[in-house]
């Protein structure tokens, strides 16, 4: 059944539990301030990110990467996202920037997942030029330490340009989705998957898969891969089947290893009240509980019930 809890900043967290008399316990552990506007960084919109691991709690944010031990929340270390990269291995561009952060701690590796965009600064319509993805792994549970990090092409085959990245994890893979751009203009979505095994264990990433930019017809805007925390090795992607219509409808996608299925297979759903500009949804797969958390730059103001699969 399901039991919508709302919490601070308008999020919508949907729990479905297996058995129908649980009750559902929530508690607050530490309370603090995380990084504030113009303090720590200028860049807006900030488009906030984050997870929480064993023994820190990870914030990522335009311009900056936060790491907050859990024994002493009041003294973070903070670096630039640009220096986050750096640290990682990766080089940008001296005219990019980085942008629309995602991190994931997964606690079957015991890794750390981050991802980004890089954009030009300088053209007048960076949406014009091809840009790349940005994706970084840890080496431990400890996020402050020492990353791998790579830079490669989002579209490789038409050079579309990936906004709006997010970020999935599961038993066998590491999954980046793009909203893809030409000249301002939305042109479908793209998915690029990468064996974890190679990644982690080689930091090799030339086996990665593109699966092309795809058509918002048959697979929904802005997909979403499922984040499977219980070493699942399959999960879905979710999607808005169409962003601005007034009757859209969540899909689902499943993901099998790595690899797409030849067709979207829409599930019963009831749509958001207000069709949001830009939405994600970050799904996270566990045991017993089966999570939809919608988060957006402009979300809407509440959300129907949904029928996840």
């Amino acid at each position: 059944m399901f039991r919508p809890l709302v919490f601070s900043g308008g999020l919508l967290f949907f729990l479905m539990s297996l058995a129908a008399d649980a009750q559902v316990v929530t508690a607050i552990g530490q309370n603090f301030t995380g990084s504030s506007y113009e303090t720590d960084s200028q860049a807006t919109p900030p488009d906030a990110n984050g997870a929480v691991g064993p023994d820190y709690f990870m914030e990522f944010i335009n311009g900056e990467a936060a790491f907050y031990n859990k024994t002493n929340v009041d003294t973070p270390i903070r670096i630039t996202d640009v220096s986050f990269w750096s640290q990682a291995g990766v080089n940008i561009s001296s005219d990019a920037v980085v942008t629309d952060p995602r991190v994931i701690y997964d606690p079957v590796s015991g890794r750390w997942f981050a991802s980004q965009v890089d954009a030009s600064a300088t053209a007048t319509d960076p949406t014009h030029l091809a840009n790349n993805f940005l994706l970084g792994f840890s080496d431990s549970a400890d996020p402050s330490g020492s990353w791998h990090g790579f830079i490669f092409r989002a579209d490789p085959t038409t050079g579309r340009f990936a906004d709006f990245p997010t970020l999935g994890v599961d038993a066998n893979g590491v999954y980046l989705s793009g909203d893809m751009f030409h000249d301002s203009t939305n042109v479908g979505c793209g998915l690029v998957s990468i064996p974890k095994a190679a990644l982690l264990g080689t930091t090799n990433i030339s086996s990665r898969t593109w699966f092309g930019v795809m058509p918002y017809a048959s697979r929904g805007e802005v997909l979403q891969p499922a984040i499977c925390f219980d070493g699942s090795s399959s999960g879905n992607i979710l999607s808005m089947g169409a962003l601005a219509a007034p009757a859209t409808r969540i899909r689902t996608s499943s993901l099998s290893p790595c690899k797409m299925p030849p067709a979207t297979r829409p599930r019963t759903c009831l749509p958001p009240s207000s069709p949001s500009v830009r939405m994600s949804c970050r799904i996270i797969l566990t045991w017993a509980i089966r999570c939809s958390i919608p988060c957006s730059r402009t979300a809407p103001p509440r959300y129907r019930r949904m029928m996840p699969g």
